[in-house]
């Protein structure tokens, strides 16, 4: 079995998007949000 993968990178952009809307990132680029609330993000009414 073969299995292949393309690797995610978050682009400048979204980095910089992310700093002007006050999204904070995880140490992996990512929208930092909490396990129990995969989709919510610190910012009130922003969501990954």
């Amino acid at each position: 079995m073969v299995v292949l993968s393309v690797g995610l990178e978050t682009s400048p952009e979204v980095i910089a998007l992310a700093e002007k809307l006050g999204v904070p990132l995880d140490q992996n680029r990512f929208a930092k949000v909490s396990s129990f609330a995969p989709v919510t993000t610190e910012t009130p009414g922003i969501f990954a």
